[in-house]
């Protein structure tokens, strides 16, 4: 089970293939909710056990069980009977864990929106059909369609788990919460048009503020271009003039090597998160073998109070390469910011849209700035 003041953990179970608009429907309904999704998106690599036994251990920490099932039954392990999936199942029941089940409409087996047959595994349909009657006898369950039908209904399925816990109120013009930007980018007694070192960037000064402060858009900006083009400077000028809208709060992370041999890595971005935005966060970064997940967790509190309570946040991440931008563990931080409603800027002389939006397939808001913008 989760830590006492931590966001209880919602077990996410489905299969991907077929899934995966649903299932990001879910994960973000969660977040909404103060719920935190643990689902196989954001596991990362595993040292330890196959994927039916991470999955079984998995369950096991969390507090209840979202359980969704269409028209694919699943991956059956080598000398198994039974789907990864059907295996969650049997585990959440058998160590006492609320499940909630979630049946695709039965007036949907023979539709091809949103379930393509192409993607079903036919060799298993009675499988599939045992499974299901088991549920609907074993279960109360709801009947879904669409990734926003399935939303609501497990919206309304788990209101009574929505944490009732008091936040601890945020400081976000502290000055370890909100860094100042480097003040060498703009001219004492200047207004917002007339910055040192800008010259020519109005456009992608005004546009850049602009994204960033649209409470439409959560999204990530990647700034790309040569070292000493001055997007550190462009960032920090944009960010100095839209201080007072983010009263969620600010980050700035400047990601650098501190030797050619040293690479700055997605735990020292995690680190700086928690230093930055957790009460407290000193000090539980002092504690003797404090571990990624306890980090994460008390990250993923914070933003879910910025979140519930709506007030805009705002990660600035400078100088990314090619190794951070690699790291799994970076790529799951962006997709936490991202799916917290938080919006982030990344500056790199990487290629980010390569390096981040492919390989962050969760991240549907991405947004790049033209290398020939920067150049």
């Amino acid at each position: 089970m989760t830590a006492p003041g931590s966001a209880p953990h919602v077990f996410v179970s489905s299969t991907s293939v077929d899934l995966h608009l649903h299932r990001a429907a879910v994960r973000e309904t969660l977040l909404r909710m103060g719920l935190y999704p643990d689902a196989m998106e954001t596991w990362g690599a595993q040292p330890h056990g196959d994927p039916a036994t991470v999955s079984v251990e998995k369950v096991r920490g969390c507090a209840a069980m979202v359980l969704i099932v269409a028209w694919r039954y699943g991956f059956v392990p080598a000398g198994g009977t039974r789907s990864i999936t059907h295996l969650e199942y049997v585990e959440a029941t058998s160590s006492g864990r609320p499940c909630y089940v979630f049946l695709a409409d039965p007036a949907t087996e023979a539709a091809q929106v949103p379930f393509p047959v192409a993607l079903r595994d036919p060799e298993h349909e009675a499988a599939l059909a045992a499974f299901r009657a088991q549920l609907a006898r074993e279960k109360v369950v709801e009947f879904f369609t669409t990734p926003e039908d399935l939303a609501h209904r497990v919206a309304t399925s788990l209101a009574s788990l929505r944490p009732v816990a008091e936040f601890a109120p945020l400081t976000p013009h502290d000055a370890r919460v909100l860094p100042q930007p480097p003040r060498a980018a703009i001219r004492p007694g200047s207004g917002e048009g007339e910055q040192r070192g800008l010259v020519g960037r109005d456009e992608e000064l005004r546009w850049l503020r602009e994204q960033i402060r649209d409470p439409s858009i959560k999204g990530i900006w990647a700034l790309r271009g040569m070292g000493g083009v001055g997007k550190t400077a462009l960032v920090a000028v944009a960010v100095a003039s839209c201080a007072d809208y983010f009263d969620g709060g600010i980050a700035v992370i400047r990601a650098l090597n501190r030797s050619a041999a040293d690479v700055f890595t997605a735990d020292e971005v995690l680190r700086e998160l928690v230093q930055k935005f957790v009460k407290g966060g000193d000090q539980l970064l002092k504690r003797p073998g404090v571990s990624w997940q306890e980090l994460s967790d008390a990250l993923v509190n914070v933003l879910l109070q910025v979140r519930t309570e709506r007030r805009p946040a705002l990660v600035v991440i400078d100088n990314v390469e090619h190794e951070l931008a690699n790291e799994r563990r970076f790529r799951d931080l962006l997709e936490l910011l991202n799916a917290a409603g938080v919006s982030v800027v990344l500056t790199s002389r990487e290629q980010l849209d390569r390096l981040v939006g492919v390989q962050c397939g969760q991240l549907s808001a991405v947004l790049h700035i033209a290398a020939e913008l920067l150049a």
